[in-house]
């Protein structure tokens, strides 16, 4: 069963991060249900990666095993989406094959195939676009069509793929191979992701 909590427990965190609500708030966003990973969590993104070559195609996604035991990616597999502009908010990123092994403290890196920092264990489908800096990604559990994860930089207005307020976009004044980074697990992707130097293969916290 995934952990949520709703916003309305979460609504002095929230308040905290949204100037009270006011009116220059996305409607909606204070109404949607925030979500905990379980044990595969994202740990890490990054939409471009400053300092190198084309750095807006240098992306990655992270994936974390916080368990204390293995974890098979089960039957249908484990399904990458992210939201892409406005006419495709549930983009296929990529899909992690069922039986893949994930072991307790394991990092599962997912990349573009313009990617250079490292050598992923995955790559992402070659029709796939460059991932805007205001996005959301989501990880799904597709045979049973479940989330397990979620982290935005963008509003509900833009993604359905975010678990609100989001986390500050990477932009291209960020200092070099900064990504956005997992600091926290409470449900609220502004307080969960901050910036920090990229370390792809390293799981976070």
């Amino acid at each position: 069963m995934r952990h949520t909590i709703s916003a309305v427990l979460a609504a002095g965190m929230i308040l905290g991060l949204t100037g009270a609500a006011n009116a220059s708030e996305p409607q909606g966003e204070h109404n949607v249900t925030q979500l905990i990973p379980e044990d595969i969590y994202i740990s890490e993104i990054a939409t471009r990666l400053n300092g190198l070559p084309n750095p807006e195609q240098q992306e990655f996604i992270e994936i974390c095993n916080r368990g204390t035991e293995n974890v098979k990616v089960p039957q249908g597999g484990f399904r990458v989406r992210a939201t892409f502009s406005g006419f495709t908010k549930k983009g296929l990123v990529v899909d992690i094959p069922a039986g893949t092994v994930l072991q307790p403290g394991q990092a599962y890196v997912l990349a573009s195939p313009f990617y250079t920092l490292t050598t992923p264990d995955q790559i992402f489908y070659p029709t796939s676009t460059p991932i805007p800096d205001l996005t959301g990604i989501q990880l799904l559990h597709l045979w049973q069509n479940v989330p397990e994860d979620v982290v935005g930089t963008a509003p509900t207005t833009i993604t359905p793929f975010v678990s609100p307020p989001p986390a500050k976009p990477l932009t291209p004044t960020d200092p070099q191979l900064t990504s956005l980074t997992r600091v926290n697990f409470t449900g609220i992707n502004a307080l969960d992701f901050v910036k920090q130097q990229a370390t792809p293969g390293l799981c976070n916290p």
